[in-house]
């Protein structure tokens, strides 16, 4: 029915022109964008898929990160090992040098000099072969954690053990022994086990005949020569003051007997690790502290050794730090196969993401100019449409 009140043409030429302009929008969006999913309107289900595909390729991306810094910090490490390797090697030569019995007075003082210039150097590397403040070359302390222990009393022997965490450490004790005859021929004992070295003791002076004070001991516990993980799990103290069965002194105070008082007791544990993300899912790769200076390789007090001993514990050294460098280099493999393995994972991932809403522009270019062409036809069609009341009034012209 032709009608001027309702343009059916004119509906239906609005909705053609309607639907022409909506798809060539959407074209030209994903010419723009380069992307057929764009935003949740354009498909809700692929575009929830490839925000979560997204978070998981950004996760590996910083994974990767995480590992190729690690890597670096491991890099600098070994070429520090390899160059304190060569100054042990001139150490070496310097001692056997010094080992030839026919050298005069001032040749054997250069060559002390030059060992303990040698001995400086291997602390200078190992200072400062660091990457992005991690050195993996110097010891570093955690926190110290105070442990309990008995305090004694007058008894001649006290034992007791204390409970260390499994990686090496060190125990410092401040301890008193009192009513000890002073003129006896020995002094009271400290014995430890489980540790390695007793690293230091300082004996304070007797403030009464027989009490001494202040008295304070080092030790150390646990794997020092790989510093990784140790079964340390505890270390026993003995202490026997039952050779100076001597009675109590009367100018001394109570208890009047003889024994040992802990003052107190403090583990200070080393870092052995340092924990580098390996996947999202939150597993750990670790790289160890591998400790060179020269307290650390036994080299400290090389003067006061003679050439043979110098030798021997050089040899020492040298067979740490190329056990350390073995270990550093099997974590350097590690670390760049996992690094590969993450930028592989990231890469298919976000070839993934490409797949799911990434346009193609060659059929997207000619769905533009179909779009376009549709947009002209149906703005021309809704024109001859609105002409239609036009045709009718000429109907009613004479």
């Amino acid at each position: 029915m032709n009608s001027i009140n309702t343009n059916s043409s004119a509906i239906q030429g609005l909705q053609a022109l309607n639907t022409a302009s909506s798809g060539l929008a959407q074209t030209e969006s994903q010419v723009a964008t380069g992307q057929a999913v764009a935003a949740p309107k354009d498909n809700g289900v692929t575009w929830s898929i490839a925000q979560d595909m997204r978070s998981q390729a950004s996760a590996w991306k910083t994974v990767a990160s995480g590992l190729n810094r690690a890597q670096s910090i491991i890099d600098a490490a070994a070429s520090g090992a390899s160059e304190i390797g060569n100054v042990l090697d001139a150490i070496k030569a310097s001692a056997l040098s010094l080992s030839d019995s026919s050298l005069d007075a001032n040749s054997q003082a250069t060559l002390t000099a030059n060992i303990k210039q040698l001995v400086s150097q291997i602390d200078q590397i190992a200072n400062s072969a660091s990457f992005d403040g991690v050195n993996l070359l110097v010891p570093i302390t955690e926190p110290s954690v105070p442990l309990t222990a008995p305090t004694g009393g007058p008894n001649p022997t006290l034992s007791f053990s204390s409970p260390v965490s499994g990686q090496a450490g060190l125990i410092t004790m401040d301890y008193s022994f009192y009513n000890v005859d002073p003129n006896a021929p020995d002094e009271p004992t400290l014995t430890a086990t489980g540790v390695t070295t007793n690293t230091s003791q300082e004996y304070g002076a007797p403030s009464n005949p027989g009490q001494y004070e202040n008295l304070s001991t080092t030790f150390q516990y646990g794997d020092w020569s790989n510093f990784s993980e140790t079964d340390a799990s505890s270390v026993g103290f003995n202490f026997d003051t039952a050779r100076f069965p001597t009675p109590a002194l009367p100018a001394l105070p109570p208890p009047a007997a003889y024994g040992v008082t802990v003052q107190s007791l403090t583990l200070t544990p080393f870092a052995t690790k340092a924990a580098v993300a390996a996947s999202p899912s939150g597993a750990n790769d670790n790289i160890y502290y591998q400790p060179m200076t020269s307290e650390w390789l036994g080299l400290s007090d090389l003067s006061s050794l003679a050439p043979d001993e110098i030798i021997s514990a050089v040899n020492s050294a040298i067979n740490q730090v190329n056990t350390n460098a073995q270990q550093m280099g099997d974590q350097q493999d590690m670390l760049t196969s996992q690094a590969q393995t993450a930028n592989n994972m990231q890469n298919a991932i976000t070839q993934g993401v490409g797949n799911l809403v990434d346009a193609n522009m060659a059929a997207e270019s000619a769905n533009l100019q179909a779009q376009t062409v549709k947009q002209q036809l149906a703005a021309t069609t809704l024109s001859i449409a609105n002409d239609e009341p036009q045709m009718l009034l000429s109907l009613f012209r004479s």
